[in-house]
């Protein structure tokens, strides 16, 4: 899709000859409107920010519809993406490609201030006794059946895009004899690169339809696999960033194995040292416990604190830590220890202003993911390619799920997951959100061997 972007792109190499005629028809492509004066950019902003708060409004009231009704179907991310969608349609037919930039999402925006409370909220507010009471299934769903995702994702997908036939057109090209179809070909590290973003689950959609007080195994379980699933995917996707540009042989499995465990140590180690640094703050400074806003600032800033801290760190073979695996780890360690170190006053204030930043942070991306369509028109599309790829999310999950707990089912005999909650875990686990669209942002086409081509396009 057409971006521009001021982040570092990731060389994502094709073949030569795919490249050099995929450039001759970028070539073809219709330029943006001529430069929008001023006053006329603001009033586009305006107009976009109306929008925005406007889909994010129906996000809100479609929560308490959900809240108050509990329909048996749909949730609020779906309804409020299904309206962007509609809404950019609209966009489309009253301006066609002239507002596209001025619409198009900043990247620098979203990972500085909309993701990290999303992450803060999930980490602070967790439901922490059930959690850790349930670590074991966690461990397995989150970890061992992320794994194996992923090795069936690489797998699968390699073979479907080298034996598949595979390809691509552009639709706004047709006309010209341009618009292909392009035959899809893309190798081995970039293509890991792509299925390590789709390890990546979201959880919210199925944990608001679980009963907390009636099924608290269930609920721990699923939400406690979609935090261990955040810090294994993202962690996957950063160590096969990494090795992107270098060719693959075969031990370069034991290399992302060893980053894998690097990056996944250090990241960690930097949430915990800022968690428990305010921990102990606030525990022997008594006098930063008078006021709840004080608290909850801190509690805020020390996150934040991790968050970029922890993305300053880059090694000199490429290898960047993790800030979101670092926030979450301090928001988590803040949840069990600070918490109990701060006013009753200051815990509620605590709570509740996470909760708010949370929901709004979610609210601005599940609205913008919708209204984002119109910025990507016209582009690329394979849904030849798509669809492979919903079979193989489909197909991979079930497998993983239960290849993987009843594997290690075999080590004990205590039934401690019932095949019903299996199921219902295997479905929470097919639903992408926040962190996969996170990660796709930073996946661009790259021109000449990691040099930034003119129009960069994303899988």
């Amino acid at each position: 899709m057409p971006e521009k972007t001021s982040l570092e792109p990731i060389a994502v190499p094709l073949s030569p000859e795919t490249m050099a005629e995929m450039m001759q028809e970028i070539s073809a492509i219709p330029q943006v409107a001529p430069d929008i004066p001023e006053d006329k950019k603001t009033e586009i902003k305006m107009e976009f920010l109306a929008i925005l708060f406007g889909v994010m409004i129906f996000f809100f009231v479609m929560k308490g519809v959900n809240a108050r009704y509990k329909p048996r179907c749909g949730h609020q991310t779906s309804y409020t993406i299904i309206l962007g969608v509609l809404v950019s349609i609209v966009l489309w037919f009253i301006f066609e490609e002239k507002r596209t930039e001025m619409y198009s999402f900043k990247q620098d925006l979203f990972f500085d201030f909309i993701l990290p409370p999303i992450i803060l909220n999930s980490g602070f507010n967790m439901r922490r006794k059930k959690f850790f009471q349930n670590i074991g299934n966690v461990s397995i769903l989150g970890l061992g059946v992320t794994f194996v995702c992923f090795a069936l994702y690489s797998i699968l997908s390699f073979t479907a895009v080298k034996y598949g036939g595979l390809t691509m057109v552009n639709y706004s090209l047709e006309d010209s004899g341009q618009g292909g179809p392009i035959p899809i070909e893309i190798e081995v590290l970039p293509l890991m690169l792509f299925t390590a973003l789709l390890c990546s689950s979201d959880v919210v959609a199925a944990v608001s339809i679980v009963n907390y007080e009636a099924q608290p195994k269930l609920y721990s379980c699923i939400f406690g696999e979609g935090v261990f699933n955040d810090i294994v995917s993202i962690i996957l996707f950063n160590t096969v960033q990494s090795l992107q540009g270098s060719p693959f042989y075969w031990y370069t499995i034991f290399i992302i194995a060893g980053q894998f465990l690097l990056l996944g140590l250090v990241s960690i180690a930097v949430g915990l040292i800022f968690g428990v640094g305010l921990c102990l703050i606030m525990k022997h400074v008594r006098f930063l416990t008078a006021s709840p806003i004080i608290e909850s600032f801190l509690i805020f800033a020390f996150a934040f604190m991790s968050y970029f801290a922890s993305n300053l760190i880059k090694l000199p073979s490429g290898l960047e830590m993790s800030g979101i695996i670092s926030l979450l780890t301090c928001g988590i360690i803040s949840a069990h220890y600070t918490y109990y170190n701060i006013s009753p006053q200051g815990r509620q204030a605590a709570t509740l202003s996470f909760s708010f930043l949370g929901e709004f942070a979610e609210a601005v991306v599940y609205s913008y993911v919708g209204v984002a369509l119109y910025s990507t028109i016209p582009t690329w599309w394979s849904w030849s390619f798509i669809f492979i790829q919903l079979a193989i999310i489909f197909g991979g999950r079930v497998i993983a799920v239960f290849s993987t707990f009843y594997c290690c089912r075999l080590c004990w005999k205590k039934r401690t997951i019932s095949f019903n909650e299996l199921v219902f875990i295997t479905y929470a686990g097919m639903i992408r959100g926040v962190i996969a669209f996170a990660l796709v942002l930073k996946i661009q086409w790259d021109g000449k061997d990691g040099q930034a081509c003119p129009t960069c396009y994303s899988l």
